[in-house]
């Protein structure tokens, strides 16, 4: 066409940033919505590089300020920062009293 190649590069790069911030903008809003579920349901994260973190309790996550991280408390007190590009997925565990038994 009539757009030198950079340019195309260029309009095509942004259209993929602005494709993934808006995925990073998804997946924080399920990250949030995960944590303030009334009642609270059990989750796992799934990140890209196959790595799960178990989130039991609400306790057990904080965000930082930007949202661009979180912080996954673990049972033996360890903590990982995690960084919301690479959450993958989230898997919400149905609990005793949300499947009526």
């Amino acid at each position: 066409g009539k757009w030198p190649a950079i340019v195309r590069a260029t309009i095509d790069w942004l259209g993929l940033q602005a494709q993934k911030l808006g995925e990073d903008l998804m997946m924080l809003d399920q990250l949030r919505a995960a944590y303030n579920a009334t009642p609270f349901q059990p989750f796992t994260i799934h990140m890209a590089d196959g790595r799960k973190f178990d989130v039991p309790d609400w306790e057990f996550i904080s965000f930082s300020y930007s949202g661009r991280t979180i912080i996954v408390q673990h049972l033996n007190d360890s903590f990982t920062v995690v960084d919301v590009q690479q959450v993958k997925e989230l898997a919400v565990h149905a609990t005793a009293s949300a499947n009526g038994q």
